[in-house]
């Protein structure tokens, strides 16, 4: 909710097209993913993709309503939801996380 409230004040061009990648640890909660939605469907020049190393909860029916509200449009999508491989994660712990503060003795 804090990336949308930045890209929010954010100042975007008209003529510009927008592409955002995420990565996160696990799948957010409905809440977050309909405000996400709603924030998309709000500047259509924003594409989102969200790789996620763990897709929780994905059973529930409220889950997944929001998860494909997030992910269904009729012309495009307004993100695409991808589980992360193994490697993909580990790229992406090495290259983003500080871990050199997390594991020391």
């Amino acid at each position: 909710m804090r990336f949308l409230h930045w890209f929010r004040k954010w100042k975007l061009h008209s003529d510009q097209e927008y592409e955002v990648t995420w990565f996160v640890s696990w799948s957010r909660y409905p809440v977050c993913a309909r405000n996400v939605a709603e924030f998309l469907a709000e500047d259509r020049k924003v594409t989102l993709t969200i790789f996620v190393a763990c897709l929780c909860y994905y059973w529930d029916p409220y889950y997944q309503e929001e998860l494909r509200r997030l992910c269904q449009r009729r012309d495009r999508p307004y993100a695409t939801v991808k589980i992360m491989s193994y490697g993909e994660f580990q790229q992406c712990w090495d290259k983003f996380m500080d871990n050199q503060r997390l594991y020391k003795p």
